[in-house]
């Protein structure tokens, strides 16, 4: 079974493209706050996000910089070429479920 469940807020606005095959996608950073147990100081993981279809629409429309929110999906590898020709390797969660983490304050 291959499931994360993250919750953290958005580094910056997502980025909406267009695939090859017309369809949309979104590309987000997700900075979640990770303790460390032994003695309860903080680090804060930067985990790139991935959404297609109405999901993508919806991280368009909705999520903005700052917005805390939780994500549900997949990891998955991929890597690319880097510009001085080696090889680059990450992980990423594909997002199947998004949901806001808190209220808008009024």
């Amino acid at each position: 079974m291959n499931k994360a469940v993250l919750m953290g807020r958005l580094t910056r606005n997502p980025v909406v493209r267009v695939s090859t095959k017309g369809l949309p996608f979104a590309g987000f950073t997700l900075a979640v706050i990770r303790r460390i147990e032994n003695n309860g100081e903080e680090e804060t993981d930067y985990i790139k996000c991935i959404t297609f279809d109405k999901q993508a629409e919806f991280a368009k429309k909705y999520i903005k910089q700052g917005s805390k929110i939780l994500v549900v999906g997949r990891m998955q590898n991929y890597s690319y070429i880097g510009n001085n020709g080696q090889s680059i390797l990450g992980l990423q969660i594909i997002v199947e479920e998004v949901e806001f983490a808190e209220s808008k304050v009024r």
